[in-house]
Order: structure tokens, then sequence, then C-alpha cells
């Protein structure tokens, strides 16, 4: 376990950096993580084991690589709402996972390919939480482009209404300071 800017990343035994599991410590009891798991079919067991463990109320997950024809997503104990990843078009699939013992609906609506939304009831009323896959600069820029333009449509329309919460890897250059959150803007 290591810790830098507030934030511990988690590495599951036996696991690389680039498995870490991100996770924001805070005072309040809603625990809310992401992991970006590049491939969820080898490490459904070991995310079934940590989300016990670590009492976890939501997971967004990104880049499952799951698609319509493989096996369902399900974790005992979970609600899960998806978008798949795609064979073609740059689609990697994300994945909202939610306590079953917490009120929770998929938010319709949207059009990002690459994201998923959904209503949680929390101790300060509803959030609205998302996990969200942006494409590399390294790979095709127009569909990053598109999943881009796509997300801010939503996010706008969704906090036009609603408080926001969004997770995932969004590919951005690693800044410190208050600039990071403004590169979220410039994908």
């Amino acid at each position: 376990e290591e810790e830098e800017d507030g934030w511990h990343h988690v590495l599951p035994r036996g696991r690389s950096r680039s498995h870490r599991i991100h996770q924001r410590f805070s005072p309040c009891s809603f625990q809310v993580m992401t992991w970006n798991v590049r491939g969820i079919k080898e490490k459904r067991s070991i995310l079934a084991s940590y989300l016990a463990a670590m009492n976890v109320d939501v997971m967004a997950l990104t880049e499952t690589l799951r698609m319509e024809k493989h096996w369902p997503l399900r974790i005992r104990g979970y609600r899960t709402y998806e978008a798949l990843a795609s064979e073609v078009g740059g689609d990697r699939g994300v994945a909202l996972l939610v306590r079953e013992d917490i009120p929770s609906v998929r938010m319709h609506g949207t059009t990002c390919t690459s994201a998923v939304f959904a209503q949680v009831s929390t101790q300060r009323g509803p959030l609205v939480m998302g996990a969200v896959y942006i494409p590399p600069r390294s790979r095709a820029e127009g569909k990053r482009k598109e999943v881009s333009d796509s997300f801010r449509r939503d996010l706008a329309q969704l906090q036009a209404r609603h408080e926001v919460l969004v997770m995932g890897d969004f590919n951005t250059r690693k800044r410190r300071g208050p600039q990071s959150l403004q590169s979220l803007w410039n994908l």
C-alpha cells in the first residue's frame, strides 16, 4: 500500500503497479472506489474478495473488456450497471457495482458509449455516479473526440439536474496541483 496526494494505492496481493485500486479515504461512511482492471475475466475472484473485505459501497471499473457475447458480470451482493466493450470502435467497457442494499437505478438517456451512470441513494440524498473510459491520445483521435464530446454533453445534462460524481480513466496527462482538474476539460 502506498500513499501519495491523499490517495491510497492498494495493490492486490501478487499484482503489479498496473493493477492498483485507487481508494480515497474520507470521514464519511460511504466507500467509493475505482479500478482500471484491464480485463475483468481473470480478476473477478480478486474483485469479489476485495469488495467484501473493504465493505465497498460503489465500485467503478474501467477497461473491463467484457462484450455481449461473454458471461454476465455478476458479483454477489452487488447490482451491476455496464457499458460493454465493442469489437470495433474502441469502447473498452466500464461498469458500476453498487451494493444491493443501497437503492440505485440506471440513468437512461445518455449517449456516451464509454460511460455508464446510475442514481445512488446516499446519506446526503441522491447522487448520480458514473464510470467512464476516455481513449488515450495514442489511439484513434477521432474516437477520443467522439467519446469526449458525448461524455461532456451527458455530464452537462446530468449536472443541470443532479449532483454528479464521475470516476474512471480519463487518460489525461499527469499533472499535479490545480491544473489536474483543469486537464479533465482539456481531454
